[in-house]
């Protein structure tokens, strides 16, 4: 995980973190660390799902968290709010 946020900062891009699968570890001495509990000034965006961390499947329920540091997402959030207000009409 290091080594992506090194690589993110080093580049100055931004990361996309699937997290469908938030809270499955397997293993307790390696418990799964979210990318937005990381120190970084790098922005991201984070992906999850009802039916995986709440074994729910069928349930198409998803959502994203953008963490919007430095600003750098401000355009695209604009963007993505008239985006899902135009597909997600009654």
């Amino acid at each position: 995980m290091e080594d992506i946020i090194a690589i993110s900062e080093k580049h100055q891009v931004p990361l996309v973190a699937d997290e469908i699968y938030y809270g499955y570890a397997y293993d307790e001495e390696r418990p799964f660390i979210s990318f937005a509990h990381v120190n970084t000034t790098i922005p991201i965006i984070t992906l999850g799902a009802l039916s995986k961390i709440y074994s729910v499947p069928g349930w198409r329920l998803g959502w994203l968290i953008v963490y919007n540091r430095s600003n750098y997402f401000d355009d695209i959030l604009d963007k993505l709010k008239k985006f899902v207000m135009m597909n997600l009409h009654p």
